[in-house]
C-alpha cells in the first residue's frame, strides 16, 4: 500500500510540460494582498485527487462523495477546479474518463489553455504512484477548502463591521450562520434519491413513531396532529387566553418527559414568574402562593419536594426572559445550546407580535415587520431542523365570536408560514358572553400533516397554571 504523500504548500516543479496552468509567483501575491499571508490550500492533495480521478472509475467515485458536484471553491486554483468539473461531467454522463478525453471535453469547451494544456492532465496522472489514495487526498482538499471559507468570512465580517453599514446584530449572525454551516455541512454528495433515503424511512417505520416529533402535553391533540422538525406552529389566542400556559406546559412536557432540549423565550414573564408557573404546573400547587413566596403549606412543600428532583435535573429546559429578543437572539441561542452538545429538540416564543424586528428597512410599518419576523421563525425551524411553537394575539374584531387564521393581530403572513395552526377560545353565548370561564376550546385551524377543523376540549386550572384535556382528566 502506498504512503500518502507528506502535505505541503510548496508550488509545483513543472518539468513535463512547457505551459504551466499559472504564474505561482503572481498566484501567491494576489492572495497575499487580500489575507496578508497564503490561504491555506495543498498543492499535491489537489493533484493527487484528481490524477486518481483520471486513473480510476473508482477513484472518482471516491473524489465525488467527499466533494460532491462541482463548485467555486472547492480547489484553491481555479485550473484545479475547471479538470475537476470536466472529470465530474464525463463520468456523470457515463463517458470513459481518462487524460485523452478529459482533454477532449476541455477543447471542446475551449478550456484546455486555461489548464495548461493536455500535457498537464498527464502530469497530474504522474503526481500519483497509485489511485487508491485518492479519498484521502480529497479529505485534505476538502479541509483546506472549509478553512479558506471560514477565512473569508471572518475578513468579510471584520470588513462590514469596520464600515459601520448595517444593523450590528444582524451582521454578527449572519457569520456565525455562515460558519454553522461550515461546522455542521460535510459537503459530500448529498443523499437525495428514493433509493438512497428508503433504509431510514423503512428503520422509522420499524420504530412506530418519527424521532423528530414532539408531542403535546393533550392526548386528543396529540391523535390529531403530529410536530415534526422544520415544522412551524402557531398557537393564537386573544389576551388573557390561555396560550402563555399553553406553552410552559408544553415546553416542560417536551424537556422533563419527552427529554428533548427545549428553548423558551418570554417577553413578557421574568425567569421567576415562569418558575412559579412550571412549579405550579409541574407540582400542581397553587400559583398564587407560589408568586407571593409565602403561606406556602406544608402540603405544598410535600408536592414541591416530590418534583424537586426531576426539576433539579432539567438542564435541558433553557428560560429566556430578555424583553427584546430578535431573529438574531434565537438563532445565536440554538448555536450556544447545540455548542454544549445540547442541540435543541424545540423552540417556543411568546410571543410573536412582541419580538423586535431584525432591521430597520421596515421599521414603522409593524405588519410587514411580523410578517419578516414570521417568515424568519420558519426558516430557523427549517435551518436548525426543529420544530418552532409561536405563540400569536388576536386582533380585537375576533373577541365575541370564533377566532379564524385570518384573525392575528399585525399579520397575515403567520397563515401562510405555519405547518400548523391552533385557535383557542372560550364558548361564548348569543351576547358574545363567555359562558364557562374555566373551558377552553382548541381547534386545529391549520394542519399540513393531517385532518384540520377538530376541537380539543380543555380545562382551564389557572390556580395550578395548566390546562387539562376534559375527556382524560
Amino acid at each position: 500500500m502506498s504512503i500518502p504523500p507528506q502535505t505541503t504548500d510548496r508550488a509545483p516543479a513543472y518539468q513535463d510540460h512547457d505551459e504551466p496552468p499559472y504564474d505561482i509567483e503572481h498566484e501567491t501575491h494576489q492572495a497575499a494582498r487580500g489575507f496578508e499571508r497564503v490561504p491555506p490550500w495543498d498543492l499535491d492533495a489537489e493533484q493527487g485527487s484528481l490524477g486518481g480521478m483520471l486513473l480510476s472509475k473508482d477513484a472518482i467515485s471516491a473524489v465525488v462523495g467527499k466533494l460532491g458536484k462541482p463548485r467555486d471553491g472547492i480547489f484553491y486554483r481555479p485550473a484545479h477546479e475547471t479538470v475537476y468539473r470536466a472529470i465530474f461531467d464525463l463520468w456523470a454522463a457515463g463517458e470513459p474518463v481518462d487524460p485523452i478525453t478529459t482533454a477532449a471535453e476541455l477543447v471542446k469547451r475551449g478550456e484546455i489553455t486555461k489548464v495548461g494544456g493536455a500535457s498537464y492532465l498527464h502530469a497530474l496522472v504522474q503526481a500519483v504512484p497509485t489511485a487508491a489514495n485518492a479519498d484521502y487526498y480529497a479529505e485534505i482538499v476538502l479541509e483546506r477548502s472549509k478553512r479558506r471559507r471560514a477565512i473569508e468570512t471572518h475578513t468579510k465580517a471584520v470588513q462590514d463591521l469596520y464600515a459601520e453599514d448595517g444593523d450590528t446584530d444582524e451582521l454578527i449572525d449572519r457569520s456565525l450562520a455562515t460558519l454553522q454551516d461550515l461546522t455542521v455541512a460535510t459537503m459530500e454528495a448529498p443523499k437525495l434519491s428514493v433509493a438512497d433515503r428508503w433504509q431510514d424511512y423503512l428503520d422509522q417505520l420499524e420504530q412506530g413513531e418519527d424521532p423528530s416529533a414532539i408531542e403535546s402535553p393533550y392526548k386528543d391533540l396529540n391523535d390529531v396532529v403530529s410536530i415534526k422538525a422544520g415544522d412551524l406552529v402557531t398557537i393564537g389566542a386573544e389576551t388573557g387566553g390561555g396560550k402563555s400556559l399553553v406553552a410552559i406546559q408544553w415546553g416542560a412536557h417536551v424537556a422533563m418527559r419527552q427529554d428533548k432540549p427545549v428553548l423558551f423565550f418570554s417577553m413578557e414573564m421574568s425567569a421567576t414568574s415562569l418558575m412559579s408557573r412550571i412549579t405550579a404546573c409541574t407540582a400542581k400547587v397553587d400559583l398564587g402562593r407560589l408568586d407571593r413566596k409565602k403561606d406556602i403549606t406544608e402540603s405544598d412543600w410535600d408536592k414541591i419536594r416530590a418534583v424537586s428532583d426531576q426539576m433539579s435535573r432539567a438542564h435541558n429546559f433553557i428560560l429566556e426572559d430578555d424583553g427584546s429578543v430578535t431573529l438574531s437572539t434565537i438563532r445565536a441561542r440554538a448555536r450556544w445550546m447545540a455548542s454544549k452538545g445540547m442541540p435543541v429538540g424545540l423552540i417556543m416564543v411568546d410571543y410573536v407580535q412582541l419580538m423586535e424586528a431584525e432591521t430597520k428597512a421596515n421599521r414603522g410599518n409593524r405588519t410587514q415587520e411580523v410578517a419578516d419576523i414570521s417568515r424568519g421563525l420558519k426558516r430557523i425551524a427549517m435551518d436548525f431542523n426543529v420544530p418552532v411553537i409561536s405563540l400569536a394575539q388576536f386582533n380585537r374584531e375576533a373577541k365575541d365570536r370564533k377566532p379564524q387564521v385570518t384573525d392575528f393581530k399585525e399579520s397575515s403572513a403567520i397563515e401562510q408560514d405555519s405547518s400548523v395552526i391552533l385557535l383557542m377560545h372560550s364558548p361564548r353565548d348569543s351576547e358574545g358572553e363567555i359562558i364557562t370561564p374555566d373551558e377552553i376550546t382548541m381547534t386545529v385551524a391549520k394542519n399540513r400533516n393531517g385532518v384540520k377543523g377538530r376541537e380539543i376540549e380543555l380545562i382551564k386550572r389557572a390556580h395550578y397554571a395548566r390546562l387539562d384535556n376534559k375527556r382524560h382528566q
